[in-house]
């Protein structure tokens, strides 16, 4: 026998699935601005970065960048893994990048992932994933002591 207070939650269980499996208005989008594809890496400069100009004057700058990971083994020994990232700037930040950065700067950088596919000269398709910066800070250098 269902009762009243069974009905109630019953239509709230039914409300509560029709309201999650319906479309998102407008007006919530816009609420939740945090890209789904958000990258900040702190970390050291592997090269000097390599600065071009493309056909109608928009620069690019592409570097590489080391993080390091601490971690303690199993034996409790303290190690660190690197991992490297391949950063590249479009347009003014490609400039300051050029400009500013040289190879051991420690910087902050944030920015998207990108994956982009190719076939090279002997016909074999890589790919390539790479971080599309958007902001970039440079921590000052440490004076040797």
């Amino acid at each position: 026998m269902k009762t009243k207070e069974n009905n109630k939650a019953t239509t709230k269980m039914q409300t509560a699935k029709a309201a999650s499996s319906s479309p998102v208005s407008g007006a919530e989008k816009s609420e939740t601005k945090t890209p789904a594809n958000l990258v900040e890496l702190t970390g050291h400069l592997g090269k000097d970065p390599i600065v071009s100009e493309l056909d109608g004057g928009r620069k690019k700058a592409y570097f590489t960048m080391a993080t390091n990971i601490p971690y303690t083994t199993a034996q409790g020994a303290e190690k660190e893994e690197t991992h490297w990232h391949s950063l590249v700037a479009w347009g003014t930040l490609a400039e300051q990048v050029g400009q500013f950065l040289r190879k051991g700067d420690k910087v902050n950088i944030t920015g998207r992932i990108n994956n982009r596919a190719y076939t090279d000269k002997s016909g074999v398709k890589k790919t390539f994933t790479e971080i599309v910066m958007s902001s970039l800070q440079v921590y000052p250098k440490q004076q040797a002591a």
